[in-house]
């Protein structure tokens, strides 16, 4: 959140509560609800491997990225690609 409270000059803490106030969802889970869908997206309509996709999308490393997908969607990301591969 650091980082995008230095792009309009407030502080995290300040970010935070207003995110919350407009959103009844802290900043913390509109940022990740955000890079979820990017990462579907990703895992859709492009060839990129997994690890490119985490790294693409700031993840330290590929397994990182994975628990992440993991524990919002209840899907690795290689399940969840494979499934909607299937469904097109």
């Amino acid at each position: 959140m650091k980082e995008y409270a230095d792009i309009i000059s407030v502080s995290p803490n300040h970010l935070n509560k207003c995110v919350k106030v407009t959103t009844g969802r802290s900043a913390h889970d509109i940022l990740n609800q955000m890079l979820l869908l990017e990462a579907k997206a990703l895992l859709i309509s492009t060839g990129l491997s997994i690890s490119e996709i985490a790294f693409k999308l700031n993840h330290s490393d590929p397994s990182s990225f994975t628990r992440f997908f993991k524990s919002n969607t209840g899907k690795s990301p290689k399940e969840y690609r494979q499934e909607k591969s299937t469904e097109i």
